[in-house]
């Protein structure tokens, strides 16, 4: 992998953390500051964070170790996400797994983008947020079909 597409990579695990985090922001605009666990800088950090996991772990676990830094990283972003999440639903009283489900499919997404196929985590990416972005419509549906 040469420079450029290092930076490509990157930019791409980027990318698709500013959208998650952008839909996500959006999503609760109206909270007050410090009230959300998770927008816009957050998911487009653990993009980057999922991105630099999978370069780290190409460079310095190659063979049967390969993995061990991209699942150590995993396990540091899913203990935050839950520590926090925890808080922001004993705070507010509803308990949802969307965001800090969000948070490590975007890690994931972010670690593809760097050691594997771009298009699919591309893909992956506007479809995970496409679904974010479809809730109202979603539940919905699912409360519209009778049985």
């Amino acid at each position: 992998m040469d420079l450029i597409d290092i930076f490509q990579r990157i930019g791409l695990a980027i990318a698709i953390g500013a959208a998650v985090g952008v839909e996500r922001h959006w999503r609760e605009r109206d909270e007050p500051e410090g009230a959300r666990i998770a927008g816009i800088r957050t998911f487009t950090l653990i993009g980057m964070t999922g991105g630099i996991a999978g370069l780290l772990d190409g460079q310095l676990t190659p063979g049967a170790l390969s993995g061990l830094v991209v699942v150590g990283f995993l396990l540091a972003v899913a203990v935050v996400l839950l520590r926090f999440g925890l808080m922001e639903a004993r705070a507010e009283g509803s308990f949802s797994a969307t965001t800090v489900i969000a948070g490590i499919t975007t890690f994931g997404l972010g670690a593809l983008a760097v050691t594997g196929n771009m298009a699919v985590a591309s893909a992956a990416g506007a479809v995970m947020v496409t679904l974010l972005a479809s809730r109202e419509f979603l539940h919905g549906a699912i409360r519209r079909l009778t049985w």
